[in-house]
C-alpha cells in the first residue's frame, strides 16, 4: 500500500468539522495529513464493512477507509458520542 493521493469527505465528515472549534478541526486536518502518510494506521473494526478503521487522534475518532491511493473519510467523532 502507497501513500494516499486522494482524500474524499462525507457530507458527515464535513458538517462535523464545520462543528469543531478552529483548534479541534486543525488537529482533525493534521492528523488525515499524517493518514495520508501512514495509510496502515488505525484500528480496524469488527463487524463493519471490510476495510473500515478508526484512527483516534485526541478525542477525536477519524473513521476512514483507504483503497489504493484514495482515502474516504466517513465520519468523525468526539469519543464520548462514539461509544454512547
Amino acid at each position: 500500500m502507497g501513500l494516499v493521493k486522494t482524500v474524499n469527505f462525507s457530507r458527515s465528515a464535513i458538517d462535523a468539522m464545520d462543528a469543531a472549534d478552529q483548534t479541534s478541526a486543525q488537529h482533525v486536518k493534521e492528523a488525515i495529513r499524517y493518514l495520508c502518510l501512514h495509510p496502515t494506521l488505525g484500528k480496524s473494526l469488527k463487524l463493519q464493512p471490510s476495510g473500515l478503521k478508526a484512527y483516534r487522534m485526541g478525542s477525536f475518532r477519524i473513521f476512514h477507509r483507504i483503497k489504493g491511493h484514495t482515502m474516504d473519510v466517513l465520519f468523525l467523532e468526539s469519543r464520548p458520542e462514539v461509544y454512547r
